[in-house]
């Protein structure tokens, strides 16, 4: 492994979960705050307004991860859903972020220590 600051994260539409490898192994998750109980108010209002708090939830979710992501050099995105396509576009439009190198994976779900290790070796064979 270099001596890049490394990150990869687990991600759907959810949660995240970030495995951090610089300067020490570390690990962290963050929730989405859209969730059935969040859903199922905003749908009492009507659909349209239910659409209207997941995508600004979603938004906000997406905001957190990108904050995280910026104090990286190196990323690797995997997980089961399009959400890590999703969190890639909005990185890309992010100036602040052209430096950071981002790497997309499918992956379907795992235990945390599953993620760890693939993301352990993903770093070590670069």
């Amino acid at each position: 492994m270099t001596d890049k600051k490394c990150l990869g994260i687990w991600i759907d539409h959810s949660h995240a979960h970030l495995t951090i490898l610089a300067p020490e192994e570390s690990n962290m998750t963050i929730t989405s705050e859209f969730d059935h109980t969040v859903k199922l108010e905003a749908l009492s209002h009507g659909e349209k307004s239910m659409h209207n708090k997941e995508h600004h939830m979603q938004s906000k979710y997406y905001q957190k991860i990108i904050a995280e992501i910026k104090k990286y050099s190196d990323v690797l995105l995997f997980g089961p859903t399009d959400a890590k396509l999703e969190l890639y576009n909005l990185l890309k439009n992010e100036k602040s972020a052209a430096h950071i190198k981002v790497t997309l994976k499918d992956e379907d779900k795992m235990s945390e220590n599953e993620e760890r290790q693939m993301v352990r070796r993903f770093f070590e064979n670069k």
